[in-house]
């Protein structure tokens, strides 16, 4: 199965995260730019970089009936 990038939502917390495990996106720095489109553009580099490199953590994210027992929503992002 090919991990992907998703919205993750859950108590207040709206982040981005991987597919496959606990991983989330936690940004390093706050990108700057000239216009709002470069700042965003250098927003989705520093993410995209740091899913790509990740190794999937354990415990794996939770599937199929255990999230719908759950709080946690997630949403798929497009083609991700």
């Amino acid at each position: 199965m090919h991990r992907r990038l998703l919205w993750v939502k859950q108590l207040g917390l709206s982040c981005w995260g991987c597919s496959d495990c606990s991983w989330l996106f936690n940004p390093t720095n706050i990108p700057r730019g000239e216009s709002f489109d470069g700042i965003v553009r250098k927003f989705e580099l520093q993410r995209d970089k740091a899913f790509s490199g990740h190794v999937c953590a354990k415990p794996p994210r939770r599937t199929g009936k255990q999230l719908s027992n759950s709080s946690l929503s997630i949403h798929r992002s497009l083609g991700i």
